[in-house]
């Protein structure tokens, strides 16, 4: 995570507005989990996910064992190469995952893959079959198993909940963004009226998040998630046995891998705003 004071501040773009937030400090990221936290988020990450679908698959076929065997052989191919990838390709690799299940859910097409991921379209490529098949059995064991199908109820609410209180804590202003004449002629009133934005109390105005575009509080929630994300360095560092020095790196980007917790962004049908 990057080192902050209370003067730090990102800019992000939304719809038709940007926004200023400040950089979370370690102390905020502590209060920040305790709010999503009390406000219902729970999160369960890839690991414990596939974990659960190979414990359906090895209660539900115990008694038809070459599928049970058949079905594990996929899951444990599909980890395999997505910790692969994982490892290989660094902080771009959560929207490389992103992008590839909206293609397998058929919400997307490999033609139309992101500009900022064009230079991995041979990995989503190879990828998408070990997805999709995966995609399948995922979507079986959630019908088999209510923890399972409870999993993916947290994860759905968690990225709304998440960027709600990433919102409410963290933003510090917003202004509209400058539009031309025939944008202004066909928007004659921003939603961002004069004075609708306050902070009370350490929190945004409810009234101001409200009237905030969904996808504007999704970009807030993705911005403060990679705030947030250990630095190489970091990680490196807590994964060493205890006495053993740091390897020396020269990398300092932030990273927003895939910790325990699913990137915060709410699929297409669940809307980015707490509820």
């Amino acid at each position: 995570m990057k080192f902050a004071s209370k003067d730090d501040v990102l800019s992000v773009e939304g719809a038709d507005a940007i926004y200023s937030l400040r950089i979370p400090t370690k102390r905020d990221k502590i209060e920040f989990a305790r709010r999503v936290r009390a406000a219902g988020g729970r999160a369960h990450g890839p690991a414990a996910i596939i974990a659960r679908v190979m414990r359906v698959i090895e209660l539900r076929f115990a008694t038809d064992l070459p599928e049970r065997d058949r079905l594990l052989e996929i899951v444990r191919g599909f980890a395999t190469e997505r910790n692969r990838i994982e490892a290989a390709m660094g902080p771009i690799v959560t929207d490389l995952f992103r992008f590839i299940r909206e293609v397998a859910a058929g919400r997307a097409t490999i033609a139309n893959m992101p500009a900022t991921l064009s230079r991995f379209e041979g990995d989503a490529a190879s990828f998408l079959p070990l997805q999709e098949d995966y995609s399948r059995i995922e979507n079986l064991c959630e019908r088999l198993d209510d923890v399972l199908a409870d999993f993916f109820a947290d994860n759905a609410q968690y990225g709304a909940v998440h960027n709600y209180i990433a919102a409410e804590m963290f933003l510090t202003g917003a202004v509209p963004k400058p539009e031309d004449e025939s944008e202004a002629a066909e928007k004659p009133s921003h939603w961002l009226t004069p004075g609708l934005f306050r902070i009370a109390g350490g929190r945004v105005a409810a009234q101001f998040l409200d009237a905030m575009p969904d996808a504007d509080i999704g970009a807030v929630g993705d911005a403060i998630w990679n705030a947030m994300s250990p630095s190489e360095p970091e990680k490196k560092s807590s994964a060493l046995p205890r006495g053993k020095p740091p390897v020396a790196t020269s990398s300092t980007a932030s990273s927003t891998g895939l910790p325990s917790s699913p990137h915060p962004s709410t699929p297409p049908e669940t809307p980015s705003t707490a509820g």
